[in-house]
């Protein structure tokens, strides 16, 4: 897409994007924003690389211009400005939580990453501020996902999120190794790298990869920071461009409805209207596209596109189907074929699929149809798909019969819009013509189920079985050749034969007094901990290893009823303190694991408990209730002019124009309302009538006198310009800044059950705005 901004010479056009998200997660009224430091940080480094360059230019068509490619070299951002609201603020939907001003074309690339960073750490920094939240203030959390985290970097930005979001700490690794063998511990060591990433104390730049450390740890190292560290800057390309440079993987793509709304008459107000861009196709500047076979050139592609629209319009099959199609439509799609026609794939949903969207790109499709190319296709990406892609295959269908175009009938559809199993089924029990999906949310995320539960136990040491013998897995076939059963064998049983054989066979093995390896196993540990001595109690049986009567700082229950099991221990431990005048020993620090969640801890709440500490993992880190935040990346702004993206589904019509956002505050305190104005609008004053309109329910309004004001957004990447620049806090301040929020919310908006809705509005006058602008640009239908 950036190539087609070049190729029309768009790519400088200064462009405002908001980066927002359209629902609160997990069923709650709140969000808390996080990620805004890892965003800095890919602004701060962005940059192709001449090995980038290579990559583009073998991807991209050979009928490139070169001139783009020297325009990659010298990209950075600059010209970028950022503004954001602080991260670890509680946060709303349809709000902006970034702002970026800048070039159109840099921005574009920026949308992917941008979006990456602030919907995992969001979504996770709020999982942990309603798990806080359940298991209230007294009560330590500690962080246990690594190893069921969404790989490396996933692990490590959720240790990250969660203690911003609340949690206390996150589970250590503990290497014991013989005298004289440990890693070394100066400044790039083993140790630092693991503490850079899980603690956060030491700048990872400090870490030289290049540096050649003494396996295993050289790779023990190389594997944490850089999935944290340097990865970072390349999602800048794009995900799928640098999972195509990395693996091989082909590359497929379309334009994003802000290319679409790029080419938007710019409007001001109802009575001044101005325009920027391109209204129509006929101010398209290059208008000249070669032929397919190289033969022959046409001059004037444009005027190719306008004949074809207007025959569409004026075929007497075709009459009635649509009405006024809209020429900023035209006049994207025309740009978009001229800079890929061997690829042309549009979106056709940013105004009307069918009066506009799909006429408009069948006249560019048969445009480039007489110059020998074919169109790829068309994308839905909102409303009924199954219905949409039905009519829009009769109109190909049309018209293929109505200018005897082969194949056109053909033409392939793809839908998106967060499809996932159900949804596939659910189109292909009502009946569809789609050709392709493209799936993003519900597939990379694992949505229905965030994690696996993969396990790492010990079966074997020294030759000696523990709880199970060493394995090998063997698949059992039956005469269809399906496969019947896997069956585990210990490792010198013969391996099973065909048919005739049976292999179901048991084996038991004796362990003796196992109470007393436990012992020895507490002891080992202890030795080697003996100041933070936290012994895993349920290997065996529970009961057993109270009477052991060990002295040590807690124990951690990770099976069992926890909450009976905890009341026990505290009994147990209060006889002991008793029984033999150890003061301090009935407090006992009990923790307790073992696949907790917001529901479990409320349970153990309900039925009351004696743990003091949690350790969550699986369900904190995968953010296993809902597996992404579902973040946007809207163009609302191009050279000082508003663009607004249309639906038929109203919550994705998005809010145009520049805008400030404040949050007003009532007499006790609590967060009222949040207001978006127009940016050039007066700012709300403490003790001011202030009406707050809903964005798009007329019905919805409010008189809200503010006994306080706060501004959200704030510049934190000025680019080149002077602005004053925020400075980003240590962690722990952003954390400490978020609890504060969370205990100012009003008590009904943070319960669990039924929460009362936040409210997010915008000022009269930018209401008007938004219905003025949603009239002009929506397409007139004609009844037949």
């Amino acid at each position: 897409m950036a190539y087609a901004y070049w190729k029309a010479n768009k790519h400088q056009e200064r462009a405002v994007f908001d980066l927002y998200f359209r629902k609160n997660p997990f069923g709650g009224e709140y969000t808390v924003f996080a990620g805004l430091e890892e965003c800095i940080r890919l602004i701060a480094n962005f940059k192709f690389t001449e090995d980038d360059i290579s990559f583009i230019r073998e991807s991209l068509p050979g009928s490139c211009e070169d001139g783009f490619f020297d325009y990659l070299r010298g990209l950075d951002c600059s010209e970028v400005e950022v503004y954001a609201i602080a991260e670890g603020s509680v946060v709303f939907p349809k709000v902006p939580l970034l702002r970026i001003e800048g070039p159109i074309a840099v921005a574009q690339l920026l949308e992917t990453p941008l979006v990456n960073l602030i919907n995992f750490a969001s979504l996770v920094a709020t999982n942990a501020a309603r798990h806080r939240f359940v298991a209230g203030k007294s009560k330590s959390l500690l962080e246990f996902g690594l190893r069921r985290a969404q790989g490396p970097d996933g692990g490590i930005s959720a240790s990250k999120y969660c203690y911003l979001g609340g949690f206390d700490a996150t589970r250590s690794m503990v290497l014991i190794l013989p005298s004289g063998k440990g890693p070394k511990t100066e400044t790039g060591s083993f140790f630092k790298a693991v503490e850079t990433i899980l603690v956060y104390k030491i700048n990872v730049h400090e870490f030289d990869l290049e540096r050649e450390y003494e396996p295993p740890l050289q790779k023990k190292c190389f594997i944490f920071t850089y999935a944290y560290w340097h990865m970072v800057p390349k999602l800048a390309k794009g995900s799928n461009v640098a999972a195509g440079r990395l693996f091989g993987i082909p590359l497929r793509g379309t334009h994003s409805h802000a290319f679409v709304s790029s080419y938007m008459v710019g409007l001001v107000s109802p009575s001044s209207k101005l325009s920027s861009g391109l209204q129509s196709p006929d101010e398209i500047i290059d208008k000249s596209l070669q032929s397919a076979d190289g033969s022959s050139s046409c001059e004037d592609f444009v005027s190719s596109v306008q004949t074809w629209i207007n025959k569409i319009q004026c075929s007497n099959s075709l009459r009635g189907i649509f009405g006024e199609t809209n020429q900023s439509e035209l006049a994207a799609f025309t740009s978009y074929a001229l800079a890929f026609p061997r690829s042309f794939l549009a979106l056709v949903d940013t105004y009307d699929v069918m009066r506009s969207g799909i006429p408009n790109f069948c006249a560019v499709a048969l445009a480039l149809n007489d110059l020998g190319y074919k169109a790829a296709g068309i994308r839905l990406d909102s409303g009924d798909l199954a219905y949409l892609s039905c009519e829009a295959r009769k109109f190909f269908g049309a018209i293929e019969k109505e200018f005897g175009v082969p194949g056109f009938g053909k033409m392939g559809i793809t839908a998106s819009n967060d499809l996932n199993e159900e949804t596939l089924d659910a189109l292909n029990k009502q009946g569809h013509e789609v050709d392709s999906y493209g799936i993003g949310t519900y597939l990379v995320t694992c949505y229905a189920q965030a994690a696996l539960g993969c396990v790492f136990k010990l079966v074997e040491i020294n030759n000696q079985p523990r709880i199970k013998l060493s394995e090998d897995v063997s698949r059992l076939y039956g005469r269809e050749g399906y496969p019947l059963v896997d069956i585990m064998t210990g490792e010198n049983e013969p391996s099973p034969k065909l048919i005739g054989v049976n292999m179901l066979k048991f084996l038991t093995w004796y362990f003796g007094e196992t109470n007393q390896s436990e012992l020895a196993a507490f002891t080992s540990y202890a030795l080697a901990f003996p100041r933070s001595f936290l012994a895993l109690v349920d290997t065996y049986d529970v009961s057993v290893v109270f009477a052991s009567r060990y002295k040590a700082a807690g124990i951690r229950l990770d099976s069992g009823d926890l909450a009976y099991l905890s009341c026990e221990a505290r009994k147990f431990f209060g006889a002991i303190e008793k029984e033999f005048g150890v003061p301090g020993f009935g407090k006992m620090g009990i923790t307790a694991s073992n696949d907790l969640n917001e529901e479990t801890l409320d349970a153990l709440n309900k039925q009351g408990h004696e743990v003091d500490s949690y350790g969550i993992g699986t369900y904190l880190v995968t953010c296993y209730a809902q597996a992404a935040l579902g973040c946007v990346f809207k163009l609302v702004e191009i050279n000082n002019q508003p663009r607004i993206k249309l639906s038929e589904d109203v919550s994705k019509v998005s809010i145009p124009c520049k805008k400030r956002s404040y949050r007003l505050y009532g007499r006790e305190g609590y967060p009222l309302v949040d207001i978006m104005t127009g940016e050039n609008e007066p700012s709300p004053k403490v003790g001011e009538r202030i009406l707050c309109r809903h964005p798009f329910n007329e019905s919805k309004r409010a008189y809200v006198v503010p006994q306080q004001v706060e501004e959200l957004l704030k510049c934190y990447w000025p680019g080149s310009s002077d602005k004053p620049r925020e400075d980003l806090p240590p962690l722990k301040d952003i954390r400490d800044s978020c609890i504060k929020q969370l205990e100012r919310m009003r008590p009904d908006h943070m319960r669990k059950l039924n929460p009362t809705p936040y409210k997010v509005s915008v000022s009269a006058k930018l209401y008007d705005f938004i219905h003025f602008l949603w009239l002009n640009e929506a397409p007139v239908g004609e009844l037949q």
